[in-house]
């Protein structure tokens, strides 16, 4: 057995039907962007636009054996404005994938990333991804302030034990942290942690149907202040896995117990969510909602957090695929009843793209982002919620045996 989706912290992919990941590889690469943003530091009510160059090298290596499988990957950036060298970055991204099998029936996973960005909105970056956290619960990163550092980590250990033929039990904890080490010049921004464990009881009703049930904890912190709120949810899946199609749903009761806010409070909810991944010989897709208790990701305290996307890939020639994304996602602060100015807000974001390799090792690719959010309690944003990305990139990218 697998562990099934929304358990699992493996991210969808939308990897044309046929392309499959390789193991026991080193690859790497370096890649070129150019970049105008029109909505990098708001003031007085108006936004402020420049051109960013930008330099990202990574490298990842990749081995798998029969019991032990790993993967590292690391990527430095070096962005660098036209005008305004004062939000100059260099930045970090570095995650690790580690299982390991102490029997045919008992595996132990292990994830962990750091990450710190200025680049909240990633466009022209591949390959580099910091591992999931899952659908029931993960760190919200749903606010894209304008260019200001954000420093994010996620520590996951899980470990199952396949008892019979078509049952299994697991354990999972994850600690989270997300930090804006510059948000003095950014009024409105928190920093917030947090701590979780879930246990879990999944039935294999055919080779690909799955179906049970999971406990949920959580324990959600907010700095400065000393906002606290815990929330404990039980939760019943299905998912169903095929070549070509992974279907998933999960929903149940979700409690919540706020405290450190001036009255706390003691909520009944739902948590609910799914997602539809599609994989085929010239297109692929991905639909997905998650709704439930996070933190804030820079709000003053835990949300109501409502998330919606849905992301495709065409091939539109031999060599030339195109992939759109939409997203939309939702923050109401738990507390914002009971303190003024903190109710939340929302976030819409369209992205599309064009990529052509021009030789074996370069690829060209072409790009456009639109950014809408509405948050009256950070000013940088309430002053200017619109945001347009235009990019140009250009990447080097090998591929070598490794370790075989």
């Amino acid at each position: 057995m697998t562990t099934p989706a929304p358990l699992g912290d493996e991210r969808h992919s939308l990897a044309f039907a046929g392309e499959t990941p390789r193991s026991n590889y080193v690859s790497g690469g370096l890649s070129l962007d150019t970049i105008y943003d029109d909505n990098i530091l708001p003031s007085s009510g108006r936004a402020a636009s420049d051109v960013r160059y930008g330099l990202w090298p990574s490298l990842s290596l990749q081995q798998s054996r029969s019991r032990v499988g790993w993967d590292l990957n690391y990527s430095p950036g070096f962005t660098f404005y036209q005008h305004n060298g004062s939000v100059n970055e260099i930045d970090h991204t570095l995650a690790l994938h580690f299982n390991y099998r102490f029997s045919p029936h008992v595996t132990l996973t292990f994830a962990d990333s750091f990450q710190k960005t200025s680049d909240l909105l990633g466009l022209p970056q591949e390959g580099i991804s910091a591992p999931a956290t899952g659908g029931v619960h993960g760190p919200n990163d749903s606010i894209v302030p304008p260019a200001t550092p954000r420093i994010s980590s996620y520590t996951d250990l899980q470990l199952t034990y396949q008892f019979a033929e078509n049952a299994m039990i697991g354990a999972k904890g994850s600690l989270a942290g997300l930090w804006f080490p510059e948000r003095n010049n950014v009024p409105g921004l928190y920093d917030s942690t947090v701590r979780s464990g879930e246990v879990f009881y999944a039935q294999r009703l055919s080779g690909r149907h799955y179906l049970g049930a999971a406990y949920a904890f959580q324990a959600l912190f907010t700095r400065p202040g000393q906002s606290e709120t815990q929330t404990h949810s039980t939760l019943l899946f299905y998912s169903l896995s095929l070549p070509t199609l992974s279907v998933s749903v999960f929903a149940g009761p979700e409690l919540s117990d706020s405290h450190g806010v001036p009255v706390p409070l003691h909520k009944w909810s739902p948590a609910t969510g799914g997602s539809v991944n599609w994989h085929g010989q010239r297109s692929s897709f991905l639909v997905s909602y998650a709704r439930g208790v996070s933190d804030g990701g820079g709000l003053s305290g835990a949300v109501r957090f409502d998330k919606a996307d849905l992301s495709g890939r065409f091939r539109l020639a031999r060599t030339m695929i195109a992939e759109i994304g939409v997203s939309y996602s939702a923050n109401d602060v738990l507390h914002s009843q009971a303190m003024f100015g903190a109710a939340g807000g929302h976030t819409w974001s369209e992205t599309a793209s064009l990529q052509r390799p021009l030789g074996e090792n370069l690829i060209l690719r072409l790009g456009y982002a639109h950014l809408y959010q509405s948050y009256d309690s950070i000013e940088t944003i309430s002053q200017a919620p619109n945001r347009n990305n235009v990019w140009v990139s250009l990447s080097y990218q090998f591929q070598r045996p490794w370790g075989r």
